[in-house]
């Protein structure tokens, strides 16, 4: 039988019958009549089950009644978010032995879905994947077992899943005792067999699931039972040719295994042994080499001969001969030079190494091996690059580089078990580069041991180097950060971060930037989509159409704040997600110049309201259930969904805590999100990468419907219910309204659409002066019209009319920690030259087509500056602990006061830790001296301050000084403080329609002054007439004449009188 299939490598499933062969292929499975097939016969195949969603299967599992198949899908697509899945297919066969398959549903699991097995009663099936979602923001590759219910699955697979266990580094394969009490499963990564209790598993009691762990081969993939299942099998394909590995065949005793027994014994193979089969009468096992392109034939009637002459051939503590000596201890010098690792060579070894070469001149180090040192300044491209191995055709491997993303992030490339090259993401031993090759076992070890040896170092606290480094420090003369001379806007940023345990707690706790502070944005959910909808649209017309809409290059009217740009004047960005009309190179310049920038800054907005909020809030809002569906509810109004891309990236993160945890399950968060796109062409592009995504064309008015339908005379009987968001996120809305009675307008609808019962309410602009003032007034309307702030301040009773509005408990959650007036805008209106206003950076890598837009070639991030406010309205009436009480929250000189004083004393999980809230906060970069920090601080008291943190006050408090950052919250104290002036511009900008325009209205004669000519009499001044300071037009001809009349001054003023 000949048939091409999707893939060449594919795994087979025999019928109890032994009918039908099912071949797992591309989207589905082939099933095959195995008498058909071996007789010759050209027409064997006898049905396909597949569907257009996936194209990895890997295996197919038959349920116990072989009415169902079970198809693991390797990979997912973009709508899993790359991870595997369990397909279910209804199995139906035909008299003239036929068979289709109606598709059922899926199940999406974890990453790399490449193993599947029943257990002994039919009733679960165990699932292995190679690796987490939650293991991947750690930068490891932990496997994990899921134990699906078999009935959930023939019916809704999607809610099958009953536990999930770890099951080592990289789980690769999976099979079921005989008996059906265990479950046996090989990590190739760690090289072991990992033992469960099925029972247990599919009981969901993982804490007592684990039964063994046993040590064997390197990189095991396939096994196998035989002998009635007194012995299990493992191949150890050493796919990473290592020299001098373990590779070949572990036979594994169970019963001692189960005891806890270690190190069995090994059968030799061919290269790269990777799956088994056996005979029907047991007596002959199959061992496909992968490498070879062989099958091997094992007769087992006498495995315990086998084992006894493997044994025999393995005898440890046997002399080597000279020449291996002679070979070990060349390679050595080979690879570690004039230095050599603790307890590397023997004894033997070692005399041979002193007489060839002399005594190593020292312990081997992180530098000799090519490990980057913590305390190196410069670190080198060619040392920073992360590498994984790929298989040639030739069988082969050579390295490929990869580059490393957020915890949010997905595969990279990896080496499937076919063969085919995927996506991965870097493995823990990938975090720290070793620039040497490991010819052997040993060396690996040895390298292993000194990159953990590096590891723990760098956690020890080094009083000492601390001190030296002070010394060595040299005064700045600048305030701001250092600039990169190449890139006059680029900023350095510490590196490596210092915020491990070193850092006080609610040091740690008052950060504000991402972590890593370079965001990464997600490749496979917002980069990849975008790169393929751009493929067929020039770069050069995005450039053209970019800088003819935003202002020229560096595109200084997006969302970006190039330096370059700070003579143009300060608008707003000039193309709107609402828009209606735009065009197709529009739409295309939009997604590829408007988003990765927003998507940057609402991302750091969302981190910092959860920090602010703590993880109850978000923890809640997916527990919650009302009449308008599960989970929470987001609108995006101005980000054009980049705001719903961050927010997904922020609730998926808390998602997978809450799973792993055991406090949830499911595979996505719960919730419903909305965005307003007014034009068709940006909305299909959207919609590529939104999914399960709501698009209004325009915002709606609730102003003027259900919220006050009962104002209006031809309101119907019983107004439909609203709906209600729990986030707003409304960026670049409020500055392209020039009039202030729009942007009251606009407030005031965002209010009435945001949930009334602790709804969170984010206003985002860019950040420089115009900008801030936009946020500000919106701020200022916020606290004296809509809410009534946490204050413990005694405030006098306002006497409000009755078409005021009525206020509700709220508060702002960040970026400000006071209530009161903003110290940056202390009088409303645009204030022309003003120098200080509250803004934040955020650096982010651009995605490649942003690279290509801007035509840049040598730096690839870009700082977004901005200045946002978050809001929250009402407290909620079901759950106290979703905000703190109004009382709890400390403000104004007291709580001031307090935090000057310093809480490092203050345990953690004392009543009396400082509240987030009531902290500090920095506005401007902190001034870093010799022996001194300066913090300019926005204090709770309402004041901008500048404290000085000096080495003599806290050993703790300068270390973390040192490490503030420009957003940070400051609960450490200082020694000294002073009042900074803020420098607020000059008033009078012209349009305002304020007190200070009108003013500056009247006194702008001031060059010129007013003339008026008197004409006076005897009996004194009779008339008076204005001197025109400027040429009057003529008005047209009259009975008068062109010239225009002059105005009687003095005669207005007798008819006043009169």
């Amino acid at each position: 039988m000949e048939r091409a299939l999707k893939f060449l490598i594919c795994e087979l499933t025999i019928t109890a019958d032994k009918r039908e062969v099912w071949i797992a292929d591309g989207p589905g499975a082939v099933v095959v009549n195995a008498e058909k097939a071996a007789t010759g016969y050209g027409d064997a195949i006898v049905g396909t089950l597949i569907t257009q969603e996936f194209s990895s299967a890997l295996r197919v599992t038959l349920s116990a009644d072989e009415d169902f198949a079970f198809v693991s899908q390797e990979y997912g697509t973009n709508v899993t978010q790359k991870r595997g899945a369990i397909q279910v297919f209804k199995v139906s066969r035909f008299e003239n032995r036929t068979v289709s398959g109606t598709y059922i549903g899926k199940i999406v699991l974890e990453y790399s879905v490449v193993g599947s097995a029943l257990s002994g009663d039919g009733q679960t099936l165990f699932v292995v994947s190679e690796a987490t979602r939650a293991s991947l923001l750690v930068n490891q590759t932990r496997g994990v077992v899921s134990a699906l219910d078999v009935a959930t699955l023939k019916t809704d697979p999607s809610m099958a899943l009953r536990a999930r266990v770890d099951a080592g580094c990289q789980a690769v394969r999976i099979v079921t005792s005989p008996d059906g009490r265990y479950v046996w499963v090989t990590a190739r990564q760690s090289n072991q067999l990992v033992v469960f209790d099925a029972a247990k598993l599919a009981a969901n009691q993982t804490d007592d699931a684990l039964v063994a762990k046993i040590q064997v081969g390197t990189s095991p993939v396939g096994l196998t039972f035989v002998h009635g299942g007194r012995y299990i099998i493992t191949a150890d394909t050493n796919r990473f040719n290592y020299t001098g590995a373990t590779s070949g065949l572990t036979v594994v005793d169970v019963q001692k295994a189960l005891n806890g027994a270690q190190g069995f014994p090994r059968i030799p193979s061919g290269l790269f042994p990777r799956a088994f089969a056996v005979s029907p009468d047991g007596n002959t096992v199959l061992v496909s080499q992968y490498d070879s392109q062989a099958v091997q034939a094992l007769d087992i009637r006498d495995l315990d001969a086998m084992i006894g002459s493997s044994r025999e051939s393995q005898v440890e503590n046997v002399p080597a001969p000279k020449e291996d000596l002679e070979a070990v201890v060349r390679q050595a010098r080979e690879t570690f030079g004039d230095t050599l690792p603790q307890g590397y060579l023997s004894q033997d070894e070692y005399r041979l190494y002193e007489r060839l070469y002399g005594a190593p001149l020292r312990d081997t180090r992180l530098e000799d091996v090519g490990i980057p040192d913590a305390g190196e300044n410069v670190i080198d491209s060619d040392l920073s690059k992360n590498t994984l191995l790929r298989e040639t055709e030739s069988g082969e491997f050579e390295e490929v580089e990869y580059s490393l993303e957020d915890g949010t992030t997905e595969f990279e490339e990896i080496v499937t078990e076919e063969g085919i090259v995927q996506l991965q993401p870097p493995t823990e031993a990938q975090l720290h580069r070793i620039n040497a090759v490991a010819k052997n076992q040993r060396e690996y070890d040895a390298l292993i041991k000194l990159r953990a040896d590096f590891e723990a170092a760098s956690l020890r606290p080094i009083e000492e180097e601390e001190d030296i480094e002070e010394e060595q420090e040299e005064p700045e003369e600048e305030e701001e950060e250092d600039e990169d001379e190449g890139e006059p806007d680029a900023t350095f940023l510490d590196w490596p971060e210092h915020t491990g345990p070193r850092m006080h707690q609610y040091s740690l706790e008052g950060k504000f930037r991402t972590s890593p502070s370079t965001l990464h944005l997600p490749k496979v959910d917002f980069v990849t989509p975008i790169t393929e909808l751009l493929k067929r649209t020039d770069t050069t017309h995005i450039r053209q159409t970019a800088e003819k809409a935003f202002g020229g290059p560096g595109l200084p009217f997006s969302p970006a704040t190039p330096k370059s740009g700070n003579r143009l004047p300060q608008k707003p960005v000039t193309m709107e997600a609402s828009h209606h009309k735009m065009s197709e190179i529009e739409a295309d310049t939009y997604i590829s110049t408007v988003l990765p920038g927003v998507y940057a800054s609402v991302t750091s907005t969302l981190v910092e309201v959860r920090k602010r909020l703590g993880s109850e809030w978000l923890q809640d809002l997916m527990f919650r259930t009302d009449a308008q569906g599960r989970g929470p509810r987001v609108l995006d109004a101005g980000a054009g969904g980049a705001g719903l891309a961050a927010w997904q990236e922020v609730l998926q993160a808390e998602f997978e805590l809450m799973r792993d945890d055991g406090m949830i399950s499911g595979l996505e968060p719960p919730g419903k999100k909305t965005v307003v796109v007014g034009s068709d062409h940006l909305r299909h592009r959207i919609s590529r990468f939104l999914h399960n995504t709501t698009f209004l064309p325009r915002l709606p008015d609730y102003l003027h419907s259900a919220e006050n339908a009962e104002r209006h005379i031809d309101q119907g009987g019983t107004p439909q219910p609203r709906k209600t968001y729990d986030l707003i996120i409304a960026t670049h809305m409020f500055m392209p309204l020039e009039k202030s009675w729009r942007r009251h307008e606009l407030l005031d609808n965002l209010w009435s659409m945001l949930n009334p019962e602790g709804g969170v309410l984010i206003i985002l602009e860019k950040g420089h002066p115009r900008g801030f003032e936009a946020v500000a007034d919106a701020r200022d309307r916020l606290l004296n019209e809509f809410i009534i702030p946490p204050s413990t301040l005694s405030e006098p009773e306002v006497i409000e009319s009755e078409t005021t509005r009525v206020r509700e408990p709220g508060m702002i959650v960040a970026p400000c920690t006071n209530h009161s007036k903003c110290p940056m805008y202390l009088t409303p209106g645009l204030s022309h030259g003003r120098k200080d206003f509250c803004h934040f950076s955020q650096r982010f890598i651009r995605p490649p087509f942003l690279q290509r837009v801007h035509g840049a070639t040598h730096r690839n991030h870009e700082d977004i500056d901005f200045s946002f406010i978050a809001v929250r309205r009402g407290v909620p009436t079901n759950n106290a602990k979703m905000a703190p009480g109004i009382d709890q929250i400390a403000q104004g000189t007291e709580a001031t006061d307090r935090a000057f004083a310093g809480y490092d004393n203050v345990p953690v999980d004392s009543p009396e830790r400082p509240q987030s809230l009531s902290l500090p906060r920095n506005v401007r970069a902190p001034i870093k001296r010799h022996g001194h920090v300066t913090l300019e601080l926005c204090t709770p008291a309402g004041q901008i301050e500048r404290w000085t943190v000096p080495r003599s006050f806290n050993k703790q408090a300068y270390h973390d000084a040192r490490k503030a950052q420009w957003g940070d919250l400051w609960a450490l104290g200082a020694k000294s403080r002073v009042r900074r002036d803020v420098r607020l511009g000059k008033g009078g900008v012209k349009q305002d329609g304020g007190v200070r325009a009108r003013a500056a209205a009247e006194s702008a004669g001031a060059k010129n002054p007013r003339v008026v000519e008197l004409d006076m009499g005897d009996n004194g001044v009779y008339a008076a007439r204005e001197k025109s300071r400027r040429r009057v037009a003529p008005e047209r001809r009259t009975k008068g004449g062109r010239k225009p009349k002059m105005r009687d001054l003095l005669k207005e003023l007798e008819e006043q009188e009169q």
